[in-house]
């Protein structure tokens, strides 16, 4: 996930991932049997060796483990909220000036594999190879995204909280068949707001009131005060 702050794009962009895309030939018919979330926060911190080591908590309740945890849980200045839609036009990727930033996971207006998607956006020349394109999107000085496309998937078009809860991407949550008829693409993305530490409130824990260990979001926010969104991820579970 980008650590720059959504309030300090030019647009005051929401990052657009689109994290799983299924194909439908025309007229064919597929039942959408489940699908899965993965939302996890952290902060950057570096090891003795140079190397980056983050300590990343997953923003769900992770089935198997305590099952501790908040599914509505957000930063106060910060949110993502998450969209299954069924895509009839693909969007006609001409090519443009932006053209050579895309690479497999940071793809201009449209991808057919999980990639964070984009408008427009901006590197520093030294965080780009000889022919302009990134190494890295992480290091995105500026961004803007495109709108979220397609027509919404019956209940699944907008939610913001994590009800089909995942830590390893592998598990799905079983959903009541939703049957859906090509020709389109069926998608799940996700768009996410990014907080900004300098500016957010600061949690701050009295020594007599510890923070209660069913909500360790908040207590590892409280460990990490500049933790922001770290890493976003779902799946769609199809029977054809």
């Amino acid at each position: 996930m980008p650590p720059l702050p959504s309030d300090q794009t030019s647009g005051g962009g929401r990052y657009l991932f689109q994290l799983a895309t299924v194909t439908l030939a025309y007229r064919q018919k597929v039942n959408l049997v489940g699908m899965s979330q993965t939302l996890q926060i952290g902060y950057d911190t570096t090891s003795v060796d140079g190397e980056p080591n983050p300590p990343v908590y997953p923003v769900t309740k992770i089935v198997g483990r305590s099952g501790a945890g908040n599914p509505l849980w957000t930063f106060p200045d910060a949110n993502v909220s998450w969209h299954v839609r069924m895509v009839r036009q693909v969007p006609q990727v001409l090519r443009t000036s932006f053209s050579v930033l895309t690479t497999d996971s940071f793809a201009y207006q449209w991808s057919y594999s999980p990639a964070l998607i984009f408008q427009s956006a901006t590197f520093d020349e030294a965080d780009t190879g000889g022919d302009g394109t990134p190494g890295d999107y992480t290091t995105l000085t500026d961004y803007s995204p495109p709108r979220v496309p397609g027509e919404p998937v019956s209940f699944l078009g907008t939610f913001t909280d994590l009800r089909f809860q995942s830590d390893d991407y592998s598990s799905s949550t079983i959903l009541d068949p939703i049957t859906l008829e090509g020709p389109g693409c069926v998608c799940l993305f996700a768009s996410v707001w990014q907080t900004d530490p300098a500016s957010r409130a600061t949690l701050v824990v009295p020594t007599m009131f510890p923070i209660d260990p069913e909500m360790p979001e908040e207590g590892f926010v409280a460990a990490w005060p500049n933790a922001n969104y770290w890493r976003v991820g779902g799946s769609l579970v199809i029977e054809r």
